[in-house]
């Protein structure tokens, strides 16, 4: 076990010296300078994790777009993308939300009690007191007070100032996270968006004891239609699945990319038959409407192919996808527009 354990980690070493030489290799080739931002972008573009970044970089490239900046913009959403994963974006925002509450609650108390200080100590020294008193009170206390009132006015500027810097950050870290959340191409969310609101659904449903649907779309021979009609025409065609699975679902429905050609829909609340419905209706949608393509005669005509999967209680979120995912292989094997449930599998 040991030695094949070793055998392994060996196999991923040379593997990743592969691709560090093809990288180099390409950089090479493209007559790019070798450094730390062009090296992590078309190393990126080998090892594709990211299916849809690396095809931008690809096409960069293909296209002789590729230059120092588009390096950049791609290499700071690469970092953006990893710093997303690394930073617990809710806790940050949780914190900075009670740091404004504390901020403010500070500030509000501070005014309050200066004011009653200031009324109690006017109204001593207008008390007959002897002049002992009357005398510290006006050579040190007074003085002092006057000093905790400038300090403690100096603060709660600094306060109200950094209050304002708060609420931006929380701000620009909300849009950070939303952006990163959403597919550049389509607006929808992404996967990363996806993830996260299945698993928030998922804690909903063990709480309610209830279920929920996923759908799982696939645009039939996608290949077929970039490569007849174009990239920008593909692209042009995922953003019309992407605003009409908007139209065609509702309320707490949620839809996403998940892939280059494919497409996810959650349904809470909703039973097997009712997916199959909603998943079905969808389908006809697509496949009924011909979409002209200017400078083509002939018309785009496009289907899709889905899986339908329940969620079962406490289940890994891993495997409800991998039952959506092998119904739609299901359906793609046994003819494409069309839509199969988890029972047929």
């Amino acid at each position: 076990m040991t030695k094949h354990k070793s055998f392994n980690i060996i196999d991923r070493y040379q593997e990743h010296n592969d691709v560090a030489a093809e990288t180099l290799k390409k950089l090479d080739g493209l007559k790019l300078q070798l450094n730390p931002i062009h090296y992590s972008i078309v190393y990126e573009c080998f090892i594709n994790i990211d299916p849809i970044f690396s095809k931008r970089i690809e096409d960069a490239l293909k296209t002789h777009t590729y230059d120092n900046q588009t390096a950049e913009s791609l290499y700071t959403e690469l970092i953006s993308q990893f710093i997303n994963l690394k930073i617990p974006t809710g806790e940050v925002n949780e914190l900075l939300s009670n740091l404004l509450l504390e901020l403010e609650t500070w500030n509000e108390s501070t005014q309050y009690k200066q004011a009653v200080i200031t009324e109690e100590v006017d109204f001593i020294v207008k008390q007959n007191l002897p002049d002992k008193i009357i005398k510290r009170l006006e050579a040190v206390v007074m003085p002092t007070l006057q000093e905790l009132f400038t300090d403690a006015d100096r603060l709660r500027k600094c306060v109200i100032d950094s209050t304002e810097e708060i609420k931006q950050l929380k701000e620009e870290l909300q849009q950070a996270n939303k952006l990163a959340k959403t597919d550049e191409l389509t607006g929808i969310p992404n996967r990363r968006g996806f993830n996260s609101f299945i698993e928030h659904v998922s804690k909903e449903a063990i709480v309610q004891t209830s279920s929920f649907a996923l759908i799982i779309f696939d645009l039939d021979f996608f290949k077929t239609i970039n490569d007849t009609y174009g990239h920008l025409i593909g692209d042009s065609t995922l953003r019309y699945i992407a605003k009409l699975l908007t139209s065609e679902t509702k309320g707490r429905d949620y839809i996403a990319r998940i892939g280059g050609e494919e497409f996810a829909v959650v349904l809470p609340n909703t039973h097997y038959s009712a997916a199959l419905k909603v998943a079905d209706n969808i389908r006809h949608e697509i496949s009924t409407k011909k979409l002209v393509v200017k400078n083509h005669t002939k018309p785009l005509q496009l289907s899709v192919s889905g899986g339908v999967a329940m969620y079962q209680m406490n289940e890994v979120l891993d495997t409800l996808v991998q039952r959506a995912d092998s119904a739609l292989y299901h359906a793609k094997n046994h003819g494409r527009n069309r839509i199969s449930g988890e029972e047929s599998l």
